[in-house]
């Protein structure tokens, strides 16, 4: 594997080759590998925090963001994207968020959190969500929700909220 545009050589062969739609790039700082049983690998990239535009422009372009990108590495078939989350956190949308991974990697945890809509806005109350993503072959697929409540300490992500 090298990068900063991902590319990776198995059994004579380099991945990907050429092809446009996908040049993917892999932040160094938070990458990592784990094999799997089958010969194929895991590639974490992130969770990678910035903002939503490069330019900090537009509507909520300075929105904190935050990106986790998991490829599946596969010596037959190349690189395949298993995961891909992005969050914004924006003033009348997204609070709050978090994205954990499993110690064994199979398991992805996002957590969001959305003003509750029973309560006064100015009262800051949220109300979280949870989607859990289990992987499944060369993808991670939806498996489940919950818990409802804040992510687990310590956090993952760490960023300013909003001022209400």
């Amino acid at each position: 594997m090298c990068g900063p545009e991902l590319r990776y050589a198995a059994a004579g062969k380099t991945y990907p080759e050429d092809t446009p739609r996908f040049q993917p790039e892999i932040a160094k700082d938070t990458s990592d590998v784990r094999s799997l049983e089958n010969g194929a690998y895991l590639l974490k990239s992130g969770p990678i925090s910035g903002i939503y535009s490069p330019l900090g422009s537009g509507m909520c372009g300075s929105c904190p963001t935050v990106e986790l990108r998991i490829f599946y590495l596969n010596p037959a078939t190349g690189i395949h994207i298993a995961f891909s989350e992005s969050l914004r956190i924006h003033p009348t949308e997204i609070q709050d968020a978090d994205i954990r991974m499993d110690a064994d990697w199979k398991t992805i945890t996002v957590y969001s959190s959305v003003h509750d809509p029973a309560a006064d806005w100015n009262s800051g109350k949220e109300v979280w969500n949870a989607i859990r993503y289990c992987l499944s072959g060369t993808k991670f697929k939806i498996c489940g929700s919950g818990p409802s409540s804040a992510p687990p300490s310590p956090r993952q992500v760490q960023w300013k909220k909003f001022d209400r």
